[in-house]
């Protein structure tokens, strides 16, 4: 069941839809719950009874999810394809990332342009948000237009921040959101640049690819000691030069 809520009157609810299946915003649910949906949807499956009641579970903080999409949303969120030059995700306290990125991987236009999901917990909203900030500062994808910069700009925006939330909000802040430009790309520049993209604090990233994309081996899985997520490893496929808002002092990541 999905419930829009006035923070400012939290009797006041309206109703939007029902799923007869996990929400892709599960995530929050567990973790100001502590309680794992996915593992217990399969052991309900598999015979077992759930072992607690809905006043068993208790709710503590407050979580965000940030959905990270291939798109672009200067261009009306216009899905973006291509491949995954370079990555990295962020980890740390109160940090979750849903993902299944890895560098080398391409996103098509067969499927959903969702990338990852980025949530983090904190003791009260503001805690949250700082955290999703942060979090969304060190994501980097390059090799296709994402909106990770979009998220930032509304994560720092005063009335997200106060929950003065609406159905329309989206289509009045876009305009004003101050976005980072970068050298225009396309058939009508003059010179073809190097492939570039930005990361989510704003640093620009020039990227050099090899001439021939290595075979990708088989991932890894690993887990990450300070967030408690799971990584798949698999090998880089370019190189990348790291500069700063002036183009000066090239050195190489990876």
């Amino acid at each position: 069941m999905e419930f829009l809520v006035s923070d400012a009157a939290p009797d006041e609810f309206f109703f939007m839809e029902m799923n007869t299946r996990l929400q892709v915003e599960h995530p929050v649910t567990e973790l100001v719950t502590g309680i794992d949906l996915v593992e217990w949807q399969i052991r309900i499956a598999a015979g077992e009874e759930l072992p607690l009641t809905q006043d068993d579970v208790v709710l503590t903080g407050h979580a965000v999810e940030a959905r990270v999409y291939a798109e672009n949303p200067e261009a009306g969120f216009l899905p973006s394809t291509g491949r995954i030059l370079e990555l990295a995700e962020p980890s740390g306290e109160g940090i979750r990332v849903d993902s299944s990125l890895l560098p080398g991987g391409t996103v098509s236009s067969s499927y959903d342009p969702m990338l990852a999901k980025v949530l983090a917990w904190g003791a009260d909203r503001g805690e949250a948000l700082d955290r999703l900030d942060a979090a969304l500062a060190a994501t980097v994808v390059l090799g296709v237009d994402t909106n990770v910069e979009y998220l930032r700009l509304l994560v720092g925006d005063d009335d997200v921040r106060a929950a003065r939330l609406d159905t329309t909000m989206i289509e009045r802040k876009l305009p004003e959101l101050a976005f980072r430009h970068v050298a225009p790309r396309g058939p009508r520049a003059r010179r073809r640049p190097a492939p570039r993209g930005r990361t989510g604090s704003g640093r620009r990233i020039a990227l050099a690819p090899r001439r021939r994309l290595p075979a990708r081996d088989s991932p890894t899985t690993r887990r990450d000691p300070g967030g408690g997520r799971r990584h798949r490893d698999g090998p880089a496929p370019a190189h990348a030069r790291r500069m700063d808002r002036n183009g000066r002092q090239h050195r190489r990541l990876g």
